[in-house]
């Protein structure tokens, strides 16, 4: 049976974004190996984290746009090609700046990945049918957190290099641009002449002013960022914990892979329920699951005086549902107060970016104090963004009932 252009695209975006994550993901499980081998604190080798999220969020304000101008396709190539250049440099860093400037480098082109991937996904889907089409396509993404650092610690292990690792991420970004010029038709009837650059430019700027003019969409944007800003201060701090419990090097990836294993039953679940509960309750169980997670451990952890790696394995299984539930309808909402998908994926993947940079900051700065800065400031965002989403909830009933 033929394969449609629809699945192919599809598979390409999914693709693009799981070989993005993974240029994290691999490498993660060896950030005390590169603190080690640069003789540099933990908090610094996680400023290479920070960096590539910031080079993701500020090149995310630019491709969007220019995709909505000019098409998803080239957009996505040039991204690519930059992704693959950087991934060479990590390769042959020779010192932590280096590879702090590269990772930078390498946010700046895998940014492209998410924000053309999912618009290229809403040219095709919309309502309800996209949110299910995001979970399965989430669910296909997150086998790079759940395989990547199970391979990554095994190569440590081995004996191998933490350059290995980024070579691996510079043969796939190859692999990937390769794919993407042969096969990646364009999803966008482009409706723009020719115009100049500095047309381009007020045009990027009107629009952006028109997004923050949309205060449902910010609102959105932001709960976005808050659930981004947790979830990448764990990510940055999952191997510290890990070594502060004394767990070998070979087992991080089987705990992270867990964890996300639960993130993929989550969005199996948000793809089966999402038409039967609805986008707005998913949502909102999605937002309370985590504050349940990381307020039980700090009860928890006050109560008991310590924590161990099961209490927090099982605890943190409510957070990972949580976060499918999160993502895939949170967008899903957002992207239904816009008409320039672009623009709106671009900001939304800025938000994400941006908030989880300063995730990992903030957590870098609490570093000696373990697990206990990840759970209070889960509990904070989590808190933050119920409050953001009730108001938005009642703004739109007000205003509903002023139209009857």
């Amino acid at each position: 049976m033929a394969i449609s252009s629809q699945s192919i695209i599809s598979l390409i975006v999914v693709l693009s974004v799981t070989v993005a994550d993974m240029s994290t993901d691999l490498y993660s499980v060896a950030l005390s190996h590169i603190a080690d081998y640069f003789n540099v604190d933990g908090n610094i080798v996680q400023f290479t984290l920070t960096c590539n999220l910031t080079g993701i969020a500020l090149s995310g304000l630019i491709y969007g746009p220019l995709s909505d101008y000019y098409g998803r396709r080239p957009i996505m190539l040039v991204g690519m090609a930059i992704f693959t250049i950087a991934s060479c440099i990590c390769c042959i860093a020779d010192d932590i700046i280096l590879l702090i400037l590269a990772r930078f480098l390498q946010g700046i082109g895998s940014g492209v990945a998410s924000v053309i991937g999912y618009a290229t996904i809403r040219d095709m889907y919309s309502g309800i049918e996209y949110s299910k089409v995001i979970s399965k396509l989430n669910m296909v993404v997150a086998l790079s957190p759940c395989i990547a650092p199970v391979v990554g610690s095994h190569i440590i292990k081995w004996g191998c290099n933490w350059r290995f690792l980024f070579f691996i991420i510079f043969l796939t970004t190859t692999i990937m641009f390769c794919l993407i010029y042969f096969k990646l038709k364009e999803t966008l009837i482009i409706k723009h002449n020719k115009a100049s650059i500095n047309h381009i430019i007020i045009r990027i700027l009107k629009q952006y002013l028109l997004l923050f003019r949309n205060y449902r969409f910010l609102g959105f944007a932001v709960i976005q960022g808050l659930t981004f800003m947790w979830l990448w201060a764990y990510i940055a701090n999952y191997p510290f914990i890990f070594k502060y419990l004394k767990i070998k090097d070979e087992y991080f990836g089987y705990l992270i892979s867990i964890m996300v294993s639960f993130y993929m039953i989550g969005a199996l679940i948000n793809r089966k329920y999402v038409s039967k509960i609805g986008i707005n309750k998913m949502l909102t169980i999605g937002l309370i699951l985590p504050i349940i997670s990381d307020g039980s451990l700090l009860i928890y952890y006050y109560s008991i005086g310590h924590l161990n790696l099961y209490i927090l394995e099982i605890a943190w299984i409510l957070s990972n549902i949580g976060i499918a539930f999160i993502i895939s309808n949170n967008v899903t909402l957002a992207f239904g107060e816009i008409n320039d998908i672009g623009f709106g994926s671009a900001f939304i993947s800025f938000c994400d970016m941006a908030f989880g940079a300063t995730g990992i900051y903030i957590v870098g700065k609490f570093f000696h104090y373990n697990v206990l800065p990840n759970l209070v400031l889960t509990v904070i965002c989590s808190i933050t963004a119920i409050v953001i989403y009730s108001l938005l909830h009642m703004a739109k009933y007000t205003n509903n009932q002023l139209k009857i």
